[in-house]
C-alpha cells in the first residue's frame, strides 16, 4: 500500500500508474511495484445472495410501556415547538 507524498492519502492504482483522488495527481509504478497491485481474484458480491436479517420475538418488544407512551404525550403536547 502506497500513500501519497503530498496529502498522504492510499494512493490507488489506475491505468499502470498511482492515483491521489485529493490531489487529483498520478505516479508512476516501478516493475516490483506493478507485481504488488496485481489483482489476484476478484469477488462478485448480489444482493440476492444475501441472507434476510431475522428478528426474534424477544427484539420485537416495545422499549417504553403504553403508560409512559401517553405520558410523554401529554406532556410534549403542551409544549411550544414553534422555530425561533
Amino acid at each position: 500500500m502506497k500513500f501519497c507524498p503530498h496529502c498522504n492519502n492510499i494512493l490507488i492504482p489506475r491505468k499502470n500508474k498511482l492515483f491521489c483522488k485529493v490531489c487529483n495527481e498520478e505516479f508512476d509504478l516501478d516493475l516490483k511495484q506493478k507485481e504488488e497491485f496485481k489483482i489476484v481474484k476478484k469477488i462478485m458480491c448480489d444482493e440476492s445472495d444475501s441472507e434476510p436479517i431475522i428478528v426474534k420475538e424477544g427484539q420485537k418488544k416495545e422499549n417504553i410501556s403504553e403508560e409512559d407512551r401517553k405520558a410523554h404525550e401529554e406532556y410534549f403536547a403542551d409544549q411550544d415547538i414553534s422555530e425561533e
